[in-house]
């Protein structure tokens, strides 16, 4: 995130005078964007790994549940978090004022998705208004960026379905051990 907002800034402060930076900050929000789905879903693989794998194991060993985290963030994310529970929690703790549906990819979206198509709109105003002769060029350059934007909006949805599917499997689970 951090370096997708400092990207944007540097490009959007030369755009006046280098009107394809515009053009290729899209190219590279789009980029920014596949990688942090890309480690979103690695996360999401290692969730699984220890919600399928390490913790029936270890809680067989040790004789009760472990390694309940997805289980507690469910819980504290649906406010259904049971005073007197293994670990008392503050009050506050619980009350998130604008929960994601999906842990890591909601709101990170909104930057990432809606950054292209505006950076593709500013470009064709500047290129149009400033009477750049190679509408060849711009058009190729705005069609091309938007492509690339729509493939990584498919991966990004593919990726949230798998997600929510993941995470009914965890949450299954977690309910057939308690």
């Amino acid at each position: 995130m951090a370096v997708e907002l400092t990207a944007l800034g540097a490009g959007i402060s030369v755009a006046g005078k280098i009107q394809p930076v515009l053009i290729a900050l899209a190219v590279v929000n789009s980029v920014l964007w596949l990688r942090y789905v890309d480690h979103v879903v690695a996360i999401f693989r290692a969730a699984a790994y220890v919600s399928f794998v390490l913790r029936p194991r270890l809680s067989g060993i040790v004789g009760e549940p472990v390694l309940r985290w997805e289980a507690f963030l469910r819980q504290i994310r649906s406010r259904r978090y049971v005073a007197g529970s293994a670990a008392e929690i503050p009050a506050g703790v619980t009350q998130e004022r604008f929960p994601e549906r999906i842990l890591g990819l909601s709101h990170p979206s909104l930057l990432f998705g809606l950054a292209s198509p505006v950076l593709v709109a500013c470009y064709l105003y500047v290129c149009l208004s400033s009477g750049n002769r190679d509408l060849f060029g711009v058009w190729f350059a705005s069609v091309g960026a938007l492509g690339f934007w729509a493939f990584t909006v498919v991966r990004h949805l593919d990726t949230a379905r798998w997600i929510r599917r993941v995470d009914l499997l965890m949450a299954e689970a977690a309910a057939d051990a308690e």
